[in-house]
């Protein structure tokens, strides 16, 4: 009788043990499909090596003189942003990886981290959970606009998905927003379609109640609603960026979202970003 209970328990242990192994196996796997996957889309689409952001601010100054009068008229014109950055990810080539997946139409990346991907939208906010951007299943998933959004980013406030992965791939490292030396050091991200680039600055981050929150609000369309809504977003966040979002402005508001730290379904790791410029193509 002893000998079949342990016999029962040795052969339970090594089913627990091998399954153990198999999931660390299909893990590793995971994790090396999303780097291949991210691999290929950077060399596909070309995209800039350059990985810090240098802002310049040019103003010119013309001075006219009148010649009758003698008066000197001194005209300066409002400063510019010239971004770098922002430049360089207008070499990105979006429309190359439209060739492998339609469903690409801009790539996302937060300077100096490893969040750099291929932007996707599908149908729905569940394919792309478990597929990479060249269509192949893959743990790792996408980083991916919901579905509900205008991909020209035209909405009051878009959302973008991503998961959390162990390995800082994807947007784990969106966890760090929680520091605001972090923050600081990292204080946007730039979205490239083929016509343009934003660039958002975080303003707040925090985990949010997916179930009777508000953070994932969409089709707000009064001022009113708009800044209830950014009040909602600093009240909750756990630091203090110093920004302060109006929609009296017209400022609009992206969040990055993925999973909480430990991993329940009813809440949710969020860091909203609200829109500091955008610049067409043609403009630069």
């Amino acid at each position: 009788m002893k000998k079949g209970i342990k016999l029962i328990c040795a052969v339970i242990f090594i089913v627990v043990l091998a399954i153990g192994i198999l999931g660390m196996i299909m893990q590793r796997y995971g994790y090396e499909e999303s780097d291949r996957a991210k691999s290929q889309a950077i060399e596909i689409a070309n995209v800039s090596s350059l990985t810090t952001t240098k802002e310049t601010t040019a103003a010119t100054t013309a001075i006219e003189t009148e010649t009758i009068t003698s008066e000197v008229e001194i005209t300066t014109t409002e400063p510019q942003i010239v971004d770098e950055y922002a430049q360089s990810l207008f070499e990105t080539d979006i429309a190359a990886l439209s060739k492998v997946n339609k469903d690409v139409f801009g790539w996302i990346v937060i300077p100096d981290s490893t969040v750099s991907y291929p932007l996707l939208q599908g149908e729905n906010n569940t394919y792309y959970l478990d597929y990479a951007w060249d269509g192949r299943r893959n743990a790792g998933g996408s980083i991916y606009l919901d579905y509900r959004n205008a991909p020209d980013f035209s909405d009051f406030h878009s959302i973008i998905y991503g998961h959390r992965m162990y390995s800082d791939a994807m947007f784990n490292s969106l966890k760090y927003y929680n520091d605001i030396d972090y923050l600081k050091t990292h204080p946007s991200v730039y979205i490239v379609t083929l016509d343009k680039v934003m660039r958002y600055d975080a303003f707040a981050a925090y985990d949010a109640d997916a179930i009777n929150g508000h953070s994932y609000r969409l089709g707000l369309k009064e001022t009113e609603g708009q800044q209830a809504y950014f009040n909602y977003c600093l009240k909750n966040s756990v630091v203090d960026s110093g920004i302060v979002p109006s929609a009296a402005d017209g400022d609009k508001v992206l969040t990055l979202s993925t999973c909480s730290a430990d991993g329940s379904e009813k809440t949710r790791w969020v860091v909203h970003f609200v829109l500091s410029y955008e610049v067409k193509r043609n403009e630069f």
